[in-house]
């Protein structure tokens, strides 16, 4: 079940991220149509007293048709940068600390 959903970035017919909430976790996807482009999330929609840790999901540049993980910490003060991909995207699972 979802507690909370958030529109945080978008353009009609161009890209879209929206975040998702389910307990305590977030889950977010971005996705975008045929032209690249580089998307800024900022994380201000995150709880102010609250660390987290986010895995991320981006399509690996350097082997096509791969998933590239990596994890950090983040706040809501944290700006994450994403350069996406023709027809591609991005998700992330940000659970707390």
């Amino acid at each position: 079940m979802w507690q909370d959903t958030k529109f945080l970035l978008g353009e009609i017919g161009e890209y879209a991220v929206v975040a998702r909430r389910s307990g305590t976790t977030w889950y977010v996807g971005g996705i975008t149509n045929t032209n690249a482009r580089c998307l800024q999330l900022d994380c201000s929609f995150l709880s102010s007293d609250k660390k987290y840790i986010a895995t991320i999901y981006t399509d690996d540049v350097e082997v096509p048709g791969k998933i590239k993980i990596t994890t950090r910490k983040i706040t809501l003060k944290t700006k994450l940068s994403f350069m996406l991909q023709r027809s591609g995207g991005f998700s992330l699972k940000i659970m707390e600390l």
